[in-house]
């Protein structure tokens, strides 16, 4: 089900709004990650984490969230169902 992730490492660097780079610094945020939730195959949302450290969001941990955001969305499925 939600199978799109969106990783973005050194996050100040390379994110061009000035307020959240800004923001980013004070903070020490140096990645991030965004996964849709679904449902019925529609997103309704969208999951986002942060961390402090630069490549944090590697591929196990984004296959495991992956599977996280995948098992949420079969659950609002089942819910309506």
């Amino acid at each position: 089900m939600a199978r799109c992730a969106a990783a973005l490492h050194r996050f100040a660097e390379r994110n061009n709004h000035p307020e959240l780079r800004a923001n980013a610094t004070g903070g020490d945020i140096h990645a991030s990650i965004a996964l849709p939730i679904l449902e019925q195959g529609q997103a309704i949302g969208v999951f986002v984490a942060y961390a402090s450290e630069i490549g944090f969001f590697d591929e196990a941990l984004i296959n495991l969230l992956r599977e996280m955001m995948d098992d949420i969305s079969f659950g609002l499925d089942a819910l309506i169902s």
